[in-house]
């Protein structure tokens, strides 16, 4: 398996190869939310849907497809090949000739997770880089509130209420 993940790397790797540097933009946020359901949400259609998209498919293997568009913003999609994978850490996707992502993910702690998507394209154009930033920040803020921390006096409040 690692085999595969290094030489899909080193493929995108030669792709990414241009006579100008990519433009690159990242978006990071935390949430509280375990790894692998973390994980989940990113890699299945059941975690897109959950995250506000519609027909959304995922095929989670090397050259598998992504799509998923949003139920109320239609301009955001995601419609992607996955390039590279390694299981709950890192998944890179090649929406075209031009343009890439990295998500990497991970754990802080037990029930906390960091997600870092990394945007990337040899076009000269960087525009296509603000708008996607713009929407993985749209997207984190929408997790942030979902899956926002709890401090463990509220948690135990909330708790005995519901007893």
């Amino acid at each position: 398996m690692k085999a595969i993940v290094f030489m899909a790397m080193f493929c995108a790797m030669r792709a990414l190869a241009s006579p100008s540097s990519p433009i690159s933009n990242s978006t990071d946020t935390i949430i509280n939310l375990p790894l692998a359901d973390t994980w989940r949400l990113f890699t299945t259609s059941s975690g897109w849907k959950d995250m506000g998209y519609g027909n959304a498919s995922a095929t989670t293997q090397l050259g598998g497809k992504l799509h998923a568009e949003h139920l109320i913003d239609q301009s955001e999609i995601v419609d992607a090949t996955i390039t590279s994978i390694d299981p709950e850490h890192m998944l890179s996707l090649q929406s075209d000739d031009q343009h890439w992502s990295i998500l990497y993910f991970t754990a802080m702690g037990n029930d906390m997770c960091q997600i870092k998507w990394v945007e990337l394209s040899s076009s000269a154009d960087d525009a296509v880089i603000n708008s996607a930033s713009r929407a993985h920040r749209k997207l984190f803020d929408q997790l942030v509130r979902r899956y926002a921390p709890e401090c463990h006096v509220c948690k135990e409040e909330r708790e005995a209420s519901h007893k």
